[in-house]
């Protein structure tokens, strides 16, 4: 596929994983530029329903939050929440730290643990990572000039869960990648299941989604993202993964 909207290859140094982000040992971090063309499909489709207003984004499998917080930094204008749950606990201390970055407080506390790893290593990396952090609160701080984000995070199994306990209004935008390959796997799939995974996840994503909402998948091509009360907007490939863009009816 050709990219539609995040056309110019740009310097997503600052972005990495293990630099300024956390990432998660094992697991390769979710494509910066995919994420904004993804979010960018996502808005064309919100504004071709007559939704224009910013909003809350959720990631039902959100590991560290990478996908989340550049997100949020790279189109902080449209959001106005962001949401990330996950069935394990262990992960969700990672994405809490990466979603911190999305404030003043915890951007300066990352900062902070940086200058303490210079003065401890004294490693070219870690000078670097101070260097993309410093770019990252001016970016921060200018985002904050236009309004705040909300960050938040919950553990749930989101095929079996009630995600109601934990939204008090619906989601505009659910934005995901979920567990293929052999770095990630489904964990608490129903002991009766009789469908694909993704089909459990998308029948409790009903319970928080209304007829404006979106949801965005990027899986690899062998799994088949389907679900009787859900109609395909949109979908494409970038490399190995595939995109599926779903509008609940």
């Amino acid at each position: 596929m050709v990219y539609r909207f995040a056309l110019e290859r740009q310097d997503y140094q600052d972005f990495a994983a293990g630099s300024v982000f956390i990432g998660l040992p094992g697991h390769p971090a979710f494509p910066v530029r995919l994420t904004s063309e993804i979010f960018q499909h996502c808005l064309e489709q919100r504004r071709i329903d007559g939704q224009i207003a910013p909003c809350q984004v959720y990631d039902p499998c959100c590991g560290g939050g990478y996908l989340l917080a550049t997100l949020a930094f790279l189109h902080w204008t449209d959001i106005t929440a962001i949401v990330g749950s996950d069935i394990e606990p262990t992960v969700l201390g990672v994405a809490a730290q990466n979603l911190a970055l999305l404030n003043l407080e915890g951007m300066q506390q990352r900062i902070e643990h940086i200058q303490a790893m210079i003065g401890q290593f004294d490693k070219p990396s870690h000078k670097e990572a101070y260097e993309s952090a410093q770019r990252l609160k001016s970016r921060l701080l200018q985002s904050l000039k236009n309004h705040a984000i909300t960050a938040r995070t919950f553990n749930a199994n989101i095929m079996t869960d009630r995600l109601t306990d934990h939204f008090a209004a619906p989601v505009d935008l659910v934005i995901t990648d979920i567990p293929y390959g052999s770095h990630a796997s489904w964990i608490g799939l129903p002991s009766d299941a009789r469908y694909e995974p993704s089909w459990y996840m998308l029948q409790s994503l009903l319970d928080i989604l209304t007829p404006h909402s979106l949801v965005a998948i990027a899986s690899n091509k062998q799994q088949k993202i389907s679900h009787e009360r859900y109609r395909r907007v949109n979908h494409f490939q970038v490399g190995k993964r595939r995109v599926v863009i779903l509008k609940p009816e």
